[in-house]
């Protein structure tokens, strides 16, 4: 029994450590403004939308994807929210209204690249996010370059550690998988 308890505290020390190494180790904010192909902004945070739009507005790239995006949800609407013309909307903008999580961000990211012929990405997301969509990101398009983007959030303590867990599971299934198929 006393060995259940001693393996149980060094799964917590190394759970703790990691989470500390996560939070410790978040992309700072974009300092380079390098030009891209491609914007994607992940809807759900804070500032992703319209940072993505105005890096789009600031010709860093040609095209952007706003995945996630509520099915009632339009351009008309998301122009007046972010204060934007609807012209710009109207010829650059795309909208995902399939995807439901981080993961179906990535696969309807991929299929838009494809269809856009987008080599290099801007990636917009919170950046307590972008480690697991990174993950995610890498692994649908390994052949498109990926530039972070992160909009710093709000700390959230349960949020974050929530977060770590969610990048740490995803993590482990991705290697797992590239194992698998090795």
């Amino acid at each position: 029994m006393r060995w259940v308890v001693h393996l149980c505290v060094v799964a917590l020390v190394l759970w703790f450590a990691g989470f500390l190494w996560f939070w410790l180790t978040l992309p700072a904010p974009a300092s380079g403004m390098a030009r891209t192909d491609g914007i994607v902004a992940l809807t759900g945070g804070e500032g992703r939308l319209q940072t993505a739009v105005d890096l789009l507005d600031a010709g860093r790239a040609r095209r952007l994807l706003i995945t996630g995006v509520h099915p009632e949800t339009g351009k008309r609407q998301l122009a007046v929210e972010l204060g934007v013309g609807r012209d710009l909307l109207d010829c650059c903008v795309d909208l995902d209204h399939e995807a439901g999580n981080t993961v179906g961000n990535a696969r309807s990211t991929a299929a838009w690249v494809t269809r856009h012929k987008v080599r290099s990405l801007r990636l917009v997301t919170s950046d307590y996010h972008m480690p697991r969509a990174l993950l995610e990101y890498r692994a649908a398009m390994p052949e498109v370059e990926m530039v972070p983007h992160p909009v710093v959030g709000a700390l959230r303590p349960l949020g974050m550690m929530l977060e770590y867990a969610k990048y740490s599971v995803r993590l482990i299934t991705i290697r797992l998988d590239g194992a698998a198929a090795a």
